[in-house]
């Protein structure tokens, strides 16, 4: 490379080359790396006999040239749309004065970070001349530097990054750390860049500025909906779109979604709609667009960004020279008709996302945005249609005032804070508040289920009932209804009870998964984009607005009864684990008595509905018509155990109730034991839950299931039962049996499903499954004239033989799948 003798005096200047991102010590190591390695070259040739000149080192010849190296990493495509080429920008620096080495070297270095951040704000000015802008007050710790009349760049100070500031110049080699914030001026206004933490302080200081107007995009009340649902479903000569990201999309639990592919998404985007898996009826479900630029290359994002007063389209991309930002807005908008410099206003598109933040409680979008609801959503909210009853929603205005030292938003009649308790406040200022009300909008719901049918493709609905209770101190509605389903060769029928939660802006409810309840959640405000897996859905909004509620409420009821079959194969596995982690500290240590302080880290009797929790779930998940009762202040047992008899309208129902014990004679099954066991046995208020439940008022036997029983304590506690009936009843005999069953039972009786559930998706073999459960839990044995059933291990062992048994008579390929 031909240079001058003389090389500019900035390359021996380290700080200068610091503070463009040049690490001078890489520099001088890369030369003496060069230098070693051709050394050693010229020593192989001389002893080879060679010149060596086939093996021209491609490494810098020079120092200055080293520096140039480092500073050209990655910035080739700004240099060569500045200068010639690469080698003509370096002949440049090296032969130029030092001043214009210094203007050479900046001007690449502030429009390479140009390029590497996203658009940032830009600011108009009334100033005649911006090329001699002031951007920084004396008081603040950064410090200007004027590149040329077009780019100027500002470099945070000590305090912001620990930095060592000599006469406006940054010296101190840390500036690697970081980068600096970058304005370009025009002709009448001036754009600001950089990292979001770095630009932030400066661009808090223009906005306080008085003679500068920060630019926002126009406003626009055109709709665009059709023309992004366009721009994703047809093919154009501009841009292929690669990906798209929908805030939630309609699969079962409303997933968040994203499409890639770099072929094209088009067809997958087709196919979804036609599965009803996306929707383009809101243009909230769309959060980015990905792109590419089919005429000139590259790739960029375009986020839809959801503010206060409507959608605006960002483009989002780094390492773009501003002429391949600007063409590619200007072919996005000639294909699209959308606008990057525009927010377009949500009355003109999504009644619904309006809707949902003025249901969050949100003041502002209840000013902006109430009137832009149409008069069928605005009578409801108000309460004057019949099924409302009372208004969903009140407003009123209070005053508010900031605290000046955390920014607590405190009442304007507090004199101090109450986060912090201190007395400095902005000025008051007056916000709209709004409340839901929670009990009106469960009253609504209820009314519009009243008088509705439920439909769906493979379920068939009767018997449809609606009421109401509580739930968590909310009002909650309740439905029942009998449900049949025909799947091949097989039709079942059940009795099915589904809460509706109104969701809103609460959490939910415990009580939901604590008893395994099917539900469907109704979302509205904060809850509607909640994730709902394991539940059903139904938006508040769809049930004001839909022509017909039959389907919607069909799905959604569809919903909860597959998705609490999912929870429960969750929660059924989590108590299986833990039992089998009791059991395995039961069988290695002894006696439960003496190792009861190990034993009461997995079950403590002090908090036993965690074990009444999970023996409820596994129970369940054996017969999935299993209830769990036992509510707090209520009379009543832990839960109802339902098994299907082969008469489809006939079930073993027992009630029962779960006794976890460590005492060394086992659980004291004493008076107040028998007293419950008789008035469960002979409660008119079970019959009459069990009737609701299987059709059938039956009760056939009360369980007491533990995990420490003294059996020579059955034949007592049946004796004091049997009397007690007795007494009640005038001498009638019922034919309720009593059990006393192993929770070890019960966690192998899991097993066994689990180890076989390829058979048991069979209805003949399931059937044959549950005949021989019920026959175990029947047989009674007597002892001194008292009658009772011990289900016990030795129970389910019989009930393995004779599934086995049964399964000896199909090759499995004879068993047939019929799904839940």
């Amino acid at each position: 490379m031909s240079q001058q003798a003389t090389t500019p005096p900035v390359f021996d200047e380290p700080e200068f080359w610091y503070k463009i991102d040049v690490d001078y010590e890489e520099a001088r190591e890369l030369v003496q790396t060069e230098e070693d390695e051709g050394n050693s070259t010229s020593n192989r040739d001389s002893q080879s006999g060679t010149d060596g000149r086939e093996e021209d080192s491609e490494g810098p010849e020079s120092f200055e040239g080293a520096l140039l190296e480092v500073f050209i990493r990655r910035k080739k495509r700004v240099i060569e749309d500045k200068h010639d080429s690469i080698s003509e920008f370096k002949q440049r620096v090296l032969t130029a004065d030092d001043d214009d080495a210094r203007r050479l070297l900046n001007e690449v270095y502030v429009e390479y970070i140009w390029i590497q951040n996203q658009e940032g704000e830009v600011f108009e000015s009334d100033a005649n001349n911006l090329t001699e802008l002031d951007l920084v007050d004396d008081e603040e710790n950064l410090v200007q530097e004027t590149i040329n009349n077009e780019f100027d760049l500002l470099w945070p100070g000590q305090p912001t990054i620990g930095k060592e500031v000599d006469d406006g110049e940054i010296v101190a080699r840390r500036y690697l750390q970081t980068k600096p914030v970058v304005v370009r001026k025009y002709e009448e206004s001036f754009e600001v860049r950089g990292r979001q933490s770095d630009r932030k302080k400066v661009v808090t200081r223009l906005r306080s500025d008085d003679n500068l107007q920060e630019r926002q995009p126009e406003p626009a009340e055109e709709p665009i909906v059709g023309k992004v649902e366009n721009l994703l479903v047809e093919d154009n000569e501009e841009f292929r779109v690669v990906g798209v990201d929908f805030a939630e999309s309609e699969l079962p639990e409303n997933s968040r979604l994203r499409v890639k592919n770099e072929r094209s998404i088009y067809r997958d985007i087709h196919s979804l709609r036609n599965e009803n898996l996306v929707s383009f009826d809101g243009i909230s479900e769309v959060n980015k667009l990905y792109l590419k630029d089919i005429r000139h290359g590259g790739k960029f994002r375009v986020e839809l960004t959801h503010g206060v007063d409507g959608v605006e389209f960002e483009l989002k991309t780094n390492h773009k020279l501003d002429e391949q930002r600007s063409r590619f807005k200007q072919g996005f908008t000639a294909v699209t008709g959308i606008e990057f410099e525009k927010i377009y206003e949500y009355g003109s598109q999504d009644e619904e996302y309006l809707f949902n933040r003025i249901l969050a409680e949100r003041g502002t979008a209840y000013e902006n945005y109430y009137e832009e609801l149409s008069d069928e959503v605005q009578n409801v909210l108000e309460g004057n249609v019949d099924a409302a009853g009372n208004a969903l929603v009140s407003t009123e205005v209070e005053e508010f005032k900031t605290c000046s030292h955390c920014s607590e938003k405190n009442s304007a009649s507090e004199p101090e804070c109450t986060e912090c308790g201190a007395e400095d406040f902005s000025e008051s200022v007056e916000e709209t508040v709004i409340e839901v009300n929670d009990t009106s909008v469960a009253t609504y719901i209820q009314n519009r289920l009243d008088d509705i049918s439920p439909t769906h493709p493979k379920r068939d609905f009767s018997g449809w009932e609606v009421g109401d209770r509580e739930m968590a101190n909310r009002k909650i509605v309740e439905t029942s209804f009998s449900l049949t389903d025909s799947e091949g060769r097989r039709t079942t029928s059940s009795y099915q009870e589904v809460d509706v939660v109104p969701h809103g802006n609460h959490p939910r409810p415990g009580t939901v998964n604590d008893y395994l309840l099917q539900c469907v959640y109704v979302t509205y405000g904060q809850s509607a984009s909640a994730d709902d897996e394991g539940y059903g859905r139904l938006p508040l909004y769809d049930i004001i607005t839909a022509d017909s509620l039959d389907a919607l409420v069909g799905n959604a009821l569809h919903n909860a009864i597959v998705g609490v079959k999912d929870r429960l194969i969750s929660k059924a596995s989590e108590a299986h684990e833990e039992a089998g982690e009791y059991y395995g500290l039961v069988d290695e240590l002894g006696p439960m008595h003496e190792n009861k302080d190990e034993l009461e880290e997995i079950y403590d009797p002090s908090n036993d509905s965690y074990f009444e929790k999970h023996l409820f779930y596994l129970l369940k998940r054996l017969y999935s018509q299993t209830e769990r009762w036992g509510r707090i202040g209520e009379r009543e047992a832990d839960g109802v155990l339902i098994v299907p008899e082969k008469d489809p309208s006939d079930y073993y129902v027992a009630t029962y109730d779960a006794k976890l014990s460590h005492r060394e004679d086992g659980y004291d099954l004493g008076s107040e034991e028998e007293d419950q066991a008789t008035r469960y046995i002979l409660s008119e208020d079970e019959r009459e839950a069990i009737e609701n439940k299987t059709g059938d008022n039956g009760l056939s036997a009360h369980l007491l299931i533990s995990q420490n029983f003294d059996e020579d304590d059955f034949f007592r506690i049946a004796g004091h039962v049997q009397e007690n009936i007795l007494a009640y009843t005038d001498g009638e005999v019922p034919n309720q049996k009593l059990v006393f069953m192993e929770f070890r039972a019960v966690v192998e009786l899991y097993e066994l499903l689990n180890e076989y559930w390829w058979a048991l998706r069979d209805a003949r073999i399931r059937g044959k499954f549950d005949s021989y459960v019920i026959d175990e839990l029947n047989d009674e044995q007597t002892e001194d004239g008292e009658s009772f059933v011990h289900f016990d291990s030795d129970s389910v062992a019989n009930v393995r033989e004779n599934l086995l048994g049964r399964l000896d008579r199909y090759d499995r390929d004879q068993l047939e799948y019929y799904p839940e």
